[in-house]
């Protein structure tokens, strides 16, 4: 197996875990997600076959499980089990040379690097943008939240302060990537597309985003 960046990208196991806390019916999809939770070490190697006899449901039951998730079939949702994601990619290398040759700097570099994180939040330049962005918000019809699954709370809890205001929040989950440069970005009176080609999970899977422009966090 080989080890890709897991801030972009989440991890199978994020979604599974997330989908077993929340679901409010212990239903087929339940039952598979918590016996592949069970036996997560072992799952990129089983077949098919094998997967849905741990978890006590057929063949079929496990392929429109993988389509639920958001893959075509269990091939491919087996590739993506492929990918491991590690403790350690959720640091920068050169973080953790520091933290092994000298822990007490490099714990107090971390503190200082969040405390500075924090001031330029709060800099007169940031507190113009975030009016701008207020300003963005409100005028527009569509807005949805790109996010792996680190920051996939911090996207609820947006997602349920906005409707505090009547703004729906759509979120979109997991496979995205750059198909433009990173500074791209197309705007019109209602709607602002960063350059993203999408490559999405969205939380409802029977609202497309298909040919819709918006405001992307």
């Amino acid at each position: 197996m080989s080890t890709h960046d897991a801030k972009p990208m989440g991890s199978i196991a994020d979604f599974l875990l997330n989908y077993v806390s929340t679901a409010p019916i212990h239903d087929t999809n339940y039952e598979i997600a918590v016996g592949m939770i069970q036996n997560y070490s072992s799952l990129y190697k089983k077949s098919c076959e094998e997967v849905a006899e741990i978890c006590f449901v057929s063949k079929a039951s496990i392929s429109r499980f993988c389509k639920f998730i958001g893959y075509n079939n269990y091939k491919e949702f087996q590739e993506a089990l492929s990918f491991r994601y590690e403790m350690g990619t959720q640091y920068t290398k050169s973080f953790r040379t520091m933290l092994k040759s000298d822990k007490q700097h490099a714990m107090e570099s971390y503190r200082d690097a969040l405390v500075a994180n924090i001031y330029s939040i709060l800099s007169d330049e940031m507190l113009i943008r975030m009016e701008e962005i207020v300003d963005i918000l409100y005028e527009s019809e569509n807005i949805v939240y790109f996010s792996h699954h680190f920051l996939w709370n911090v996207g609820q809890f947006f997602q349920s302060r906005m409707m505090l205001m009547n703004k729906y929040v759509r979120k979109c989950l997991k496979r995205w990537r750059s198909a433009f440069p990173s500074n791209s970005c197309y705007t019109d009176e209602n709607h602002i597309t960063k350059g993203v080609k999408p490559e999405w999970e969205m939380e409802n899977r029977n609202q497309p985003l298909h040919s819709q422009r918006y405001p992307v966090l």
